[in-house]
């Protein structure tokens, strides 16, 4: 009788293990889940401080057209600015979309929508580079004309 009893403590005592073990899984996966949330919301705002810097562009710009003569600002380092944060950013989304379409638990509808979000991402990314590129290949040449 002894020995029972022996076996059924130490079988709960490892039901007690899983469950630690569980726990301790889904705290770790939690915690990177708020890591990726809170990584999105700063590479959003890098997206958000982009668009606002290509604003002011267009505000500079639509100054040097309505008076040409007016002392204005070089548009260039605000449109470097601005593709390198947005670029950064997108960066960062491709990754992420990189990472979840490696999900193994993920089931045929998720798998199908991470490729479609990791193509979209590929092409946005690439458009991103094109367009620093262009930038780069410019030399700052006619930065203040021109979109």
């Amino acid at each position: 009788m002894n020995c029972y009893n022996n076996y059924n403590y130490y079988q709960n005592q490892m039901e007690c293990i899983d469950t630690y073990a569980e726990q301790a899984r889904a705290q770790v996966q939690m915690q990177q889940q708020l890591k990726i949330l809170d990584d999105s919301c700063k590479y959003t705002n890098f997206i958000i401080a982009g668009i606002l810097l290509t604003q002011q562009t267009l505000r500079i710009q639509k100054c040097q057209i309505l008076n040409p003569q007016a002392q204005t600002a070089n548009v260039y380092p605000l449109k470097l600015s601005s593709n390198l944060l947005i670029l950064c950013a997108l960066f960062f989304f491709f990754q992420l979309s990189e990472t979840v379409l490696c999900n193994p638990d993920a089931d045929c509808s998720q798998r199908s929508s991470s490729r479609i979000n990791n193509i979209a991402s590929t092409l946005v990314l690439i458009a991103s580079m094109l367009r620093l590129i262009d930038l780069l290949g410019g030399g700052g040449q006619g930065a203040n004309t021109g979109l």
